[in-house]
């Protein structure tokens, strides 16, 4: 099956799977921190890959500010790529499913649904802290509510939830409501149990800190 991906067309996923990890690789391949990629034509590319993402409204949300580049939490030898939205919010996506060489498992929406139910700590979290960058020290009569964001400080989300599956992944949901704002994947009733059980889990583990946009995006990155 042919891959179009801007105006080049690929003759097969295989081939534009191929490419692709070329091309993140190259750029990635001698830099061990993560990089920014807001400039033409990477940026273009990215938003090219981007637009073929079976939930790209959501990923996009109010638009796209950059992207990352950084090494992979779960796959040591990839390289995940985080997009970066105007308002100051990130999340990953995977370009393996934007381009059709991997399916949106049910594994997915379920990562998906876990990011959910947390949704609300991280916001209280904001919302009843002083927002001071906890790296450069910008505060709010500097910038914006909408350029802090909560971050996760010493163990990324990623690591948390793929902890929380490796005892829990038997008796995990397979099958999800959309949320009617965001239509992103959520737990339904039935699943409250795990739900709550991630919830808690989740609470337990995680400690946070308040990040300007710009840090939380970088914490030494590099430009391309």
């Amino acid at each position: 099956m042919k891959v179009l991906i801007g105006n080049v067309e690929y003759k097969s996923i295989s081939e534009c799977t191929k490419k692709v990890r070329e091309w993140l690789t190259e750029i990635y391949e001698f830099n061990k921190e993560s990089i920014i990629i807001k400039s033409n034509p990477n940026f273009n590319f990215l938003m090219d890959v981007l637009n073929k993402h079976p939930r790209s409204n959501n990923k996009i949300g109010l638009g796209v500010e950059f992207f990352t580049l950084q090494l992979n939490p779960i796959n040591k030898k990839g390289v995940e790529v985080i997009i970066h939205r105007v308002d100051g919010t990130k999340e990953d996506f995977s370009w393996l499913v934007a381009i059709g060489a991997k399916k949106n498992t049910s594994r997915t929406k379920r990562i998906a649904a876990m990011r959910h139910a947390v949704k609300r700590i991280t916001i209280e979290y904001k919302q009843n802290n002083d927002l001071i960058c906890n790296h450069c020290g910008i505060t709010s009569d500097n910038l914006e509510y909408h350029k802090f964001a909560t971050d996760h400080k010493t163990i990324p989300f990623s690591v948390i939830a793929e902890e929380f599956l490796l005892n829990n992944d038997a008796s995990a949901p397979k099958i999800f409501d959309n949320d009617p704002i965001s239509h992103c994947p959520i737990f339904q009733l039935k699943d409250k149990y795990f739900e709550e059980k991630w919830y808690n889990y989740h609470l337990e583990h995680s400690d946070f800190q308040i990040l300007c946009a710009s840090c939380n995006s970088k914490k030494g990155t590099k430009i391309t």
